[in-house]
């Protein structure tokens, strides 16, 4: 039970343990976000559930000036890039659909507020 991958990009000590805490067994878990404070883990389930987790390197506001000059330039509307926005309430149905069959989604975007 639970996701096979989690991303954590909040950066808050909560979401780490969330991640750590919702990752299926054999569960990947990628770090992109900055905690401001030490987050305490239940280490052992990285043990039990036998997780995988993984950093990524923080992007640079360069990064996103280069990012965004290119898709300025580029003849792709960003607006291709998302295939669908769902609300909040319905993220979970629309995530099922893309674990289902990946195929036909590039971006799915969930709305907030």
């Amino acid at each position: 039970n639970g996701p096979d991958v989690v991303i954590e990009a909040v950066g808050s000590p909560g979401t780490y343990r969330s991640a750590v805490e919702e990752a299926a067994f054999a569960g990947r878990i990628v770090c992109i976000g900055y905690a401001a404070q030490d987050a305490p883990l239940a280490t052992r389930l990285f043990v039990q559930k036998e997780l995988e987790i993984r950093g990524s390197r923080n992007a640079t506001a360069l990064d996103f000036h280069s990012a965004v000059r290119y898709l300025e330039s580029t003849a792709t509307p960003v607006e291709s890039l998302v295939t669908r926005t769902v609300p909040l309430a319905e993220s979970g149905k629309a995530l099922a659909d893309w674990a289902a069959d990946a195929s036909g989604i590039m971006k799915i975007v969930v709305e907030l507020g």
